[in-house]
């Protein structure tokens, strides 16, 4: 949900977020809020790792780590947090409101508005009725859509092209396609308007999540100590492998780096040529981005299809398999 305050996951409760906290732990959370403010993002979740260690069921500790995981886009964990939260701590407010902010951005409208309902019997602010204001906005324009999908019928084929084939041109009368992605639903509305002025049977209206990678590390995983590690290296530049290092800290500390690759080919070629050694090397995403985007699946007349490339360049469309959903999903 493009407009729900995601301020509310967070800064309005870091006044009194250290609030009957041991020294010890209020030490480690005033660290840990600071470089959450200063946006460095994984130092702040290390800072918060011995609060969690120690005391595992600790509340404001959780709430921060949710808050942490839906600023990096870990949507899933961050969710699984406040629900835990709620579940331990029924009359604590910032869960509610940030699980609510959560379940827009999956889509998950009707449980959005559910939980911020909940949120305003423990507490009335400004930003739950807003985010709540929202909810509403998207509940309506989807109830728009299903009703502008509904009316004439999808036109949908059960016949579907087994591969998904890119370009407007392999599109065929009664063949099904995901045409997106659109970062806003009102942009997605106008497509489907374009489409259905032009008889295209609309199935659906998706909210996805987008995620790209920027480069990969291949490495090593973590070894019994930096002395093993150490030793390891040696072997592995016996074996004529030079562009090779120990890791010093994170959570791959004391593993082998071969590299960051931004190519994902070369990435692979690395592996393959590691394996060929006898080392089992291993690849992790970083630098992943995520955004949401609005899909529209859909049946596609060729003759529409040639005309979506030229009004809409940058949102292609795609043959897909048929299937049978509904906007309430």
């Amino acid at each position: 949900m493009r407009r729900t305050k995601r301020i509310a996951l967070g800064c309005a409760l870091l006044a009194a977020f250290l609030c009957g906290a041991t020294a010890a732990e209020e030490y480690a959370l005033d660290r840990a809020l600071s470089l959450f403010g200063e946006e460095r993002l994984a130092e702040a979740r290390q800072a918060l790792e011995p609060v969690l260690e120690r005391d595992p069921g600790h509340s404001q500790a959780r709430l921060l780590l949710g808050i942490l995981d839906a600023r990096t886009g870990r949507v899933s964990d961050a969710i699984r947090t406040f629900e835990g939260l709620l579940r331990d701590h029924p009359a604590m407010f910032e869960p509610y409101n940030n699980l609510a902010v959560l379940y827009a951005v999956q889509g998950r409208l009707d449980e959005a508005r559910e939980t911020l309902l909940a949120a305003l019997e423990h507490q009335s602010a400004a930003v739950v009725y807003e985010n709540l204001g929202d909810v509403y906005s998207d509940l309506a324009r989807r109830a728009y859509l299903r009703a502008r999908s509904l009316d004439g019928g999808s036109g949908a084929s059960s016949q579907a092209p087994e591969s998904d084939t890119t370009g407007a041109g392999s599109l065929r009368t009664g063949s099904c396609a995901r045409a997106g992605g659109f970062e806003s639903l009102e942009a997605a509305a106008a497509a489907v308007e374009w489409l259905r002025d032009r008889e295209v049977g609309i199935a659906a209206v998706r909210l996805e999540e987008k995620r790209s990678v920027a480069s990969w590390r291949v490495f090593l995983p973590p070894l019994e100590s930096h002395e093993r590690a150490a030793e390891t290296v040696r072997d592995i530049q016996g074996a004529g492998v030079r562009d090779v290092a120990i890791i010093g800290d994170g959570d791959l500390k004391n593993g082998v780096s071969f590299g960051v690759y931004q190519d994902e080919k070369n990435m692979r070629r690395r592996l393959s040529a590691l394996e060929a050694l006898g080392y089992a090397a291993r690849s992790v995403p970083v630098d992943v981005e995520s955004a949401d985007e609005y899909v529209i699946e859909l049946s596609a007349p060729g003759d529409a299809a040639s005309e979506w490339k030229t009004h809409f360049p940058d949102h292609p469309i795609r043959t897909a398999a048929c299937s049978e959903v509904s906007l309430s999903q």
